[in-house]
């Protein structure tokens, strides 16, 4: 994993913390936000708007769906950059 992967990684992380009041179960890439992570719609959101704040790209609404795992939100990072 590169360093910029590292650092999104983290960002993720800690906007989880913010948004959960404590540190993610776990933050391997195929770990479903859902069932793994315990997120609903709502976290999704909240985390979601603390990530476009730091780079990453807005959300639509045809991307809930897509957005299933980890690597999937680090997957908007990469498309912010590009």
């Amino acid at each position: 994993m590169s360093e910029m992967q590292e650092a999104r990684l983290r960002a993720l992380a800690d906007a989880y913390t913010e948004v959960k009041g404590e540190a993610p179960p776990t933050m391997d890439l195929g770990a479903e936000l859902r069932t793994d992570l315990d997120l609903d719609s709502l976290d999704l959101i909240e985390i979601g708007m603390i990530l476009e704040d730091s780079g990453a790209r807005s959300l639509e609404a045809n991307d809930a769906e897509s957005i299933q795992t980890i690597g999937d939100v680090l997957q908007l990072f990469e498309s912010a950059s590009d």
